[in-house]
């Protein structure tokens, strides 16, 4: 019996070699079938925690354990597609995690979350939810987003186009959560009354690396009096500003200026800006005059460090040139 079995062991050899591939086939997809679903599983949940993450944050800006039925069925109805969006969207991700509880309580955690991970995908999650349905409100502002613009009117009488195009590089500072940035460059073009404002400043992300962040805001020149009116877009919200030009010749800029985002949020800024990396102290006394007529005093400024700024994507090598 044996001597049969082997004979015909022998005989089909080749017919159990292949029975056995296939065997190893079929078992190969199999694992590979349920890996699949353990996968697709794992991501739904993963898009599960983080839709809920992002309706828990929601409800812990307005103070509340869960959001009212009135604000889920909005942001239902209204804005599912962009939440899907933000769940394909890995930075988007990132951006929702790290701003949730408790970071949604400290408004200098989620700003610096909003900046470190930034991302049109959540741009226009903010306007579907914020702007264009209003589903929910933005959390209270703190004192100082709350601020009262001090409408100066010690101004100059026009903003002279030939002084104020151009990069400048402030060293000083007002604001703490917008102005105090070690590198900070404003570059202004201003051209038959229409204006651009770019600004480029660094900072370290959340994930301790440095990063460099850039932006446009874009509007009039209001120069009788000397006003700059600006309008650009932070986190998918509308951002207007009007900048009171203080003080502007060939060397030296101070201007302080009012911002409103959406009408929730109103804060107040101020930058003591150079063509160098140090203020001409010639220009002291005007600054100090400056800050005397608005009420602020030098111990309520930042000190940037512009001279530390030479890796910065367009100040490279300026120092030296």
């Amino acid at each position: 019996m044996t001597d049969k079995v082997h004979d015909y062991i022998e005989e089909n050899q080749d017919e159990i070699d292949q029975f056995g591939e296939q065997v190893d086939q079929i078992v190969g997809d199999l694992h590979d079938a349920r890996d699949r679903f353990h996968s697709k599983i794992n991501a739904f949940k993963d898009d599960a925690n983080i839709t809920m993450t992002l309706f828990d944050t929601l409800a812990a800006h307005q103070g509340l354990d869960s959001l009212p039925t009135l604000d889920t069925t909005c942001i239902t109805l209204h804005c599912s597609g962009k939440i899907k969006a933000v769940l394909n969207d890995e930075v988007a991700r990132e951006n929702i995690i790290c701003a949730a509880p408790p970071c949604a309580f400290d408004y200098q955690c989620t700003l610096n979350c909003s900046e470190s991970y930034r991302s049109p995908v959540v741009d226009d999650l903010f306007q579907c939810l914020y702007v264009d349905h209003q589903c929910v409100k933005l959390p209270p502002p703190d004192a100082l987003n709350n601020a009262t613009c001090r409408n100066p009117t010690q101004i100059v009488e026009t903003v002279d186009e030939d002084l104020i195009n151009g990069a400048w590089y402030a060293v000083q500072g007002f604001n703490p959560y917008y102005d105090c940035y070690d590198c900070y460059e404003l570059t202004f073009e201003v051209t038959d009354g229409k204006l651009s404002y770019d600004y480029l400043f660094n900072m370290i992300a959340v994930n301790g690396t440095e990063i460099w962040l850039t932006d446009e805001l874009v509007g009039e020149d209001r120069s009788q009096p000397g006003k700059l009116i600006l309008e650009g877009h932070d986190n998918g919200m509308t951002d207007d500003q009007t900048w009171f030009i203080m003080h502007l010749d060939e060397d030296t800029l101070v201007a302080y200026y009012c911002a409103n985002l959406i009408d929730q949020y109103h804060w107040e800024g101020l930058y003591i800006a150079s063509r160098t990396p140090t203020l001409n102290p010639d220009k002291q006394a005007d600054v100090a005059q400056i800050l005397a007529d608005l009420g602020i005093t030098e111990d309520q400024l930042c000190t940037l460090k512009p001279q530390e700024c030479d890796a910065s994507p367009s100040m490279s090598g300026f120092w030296t040139q």
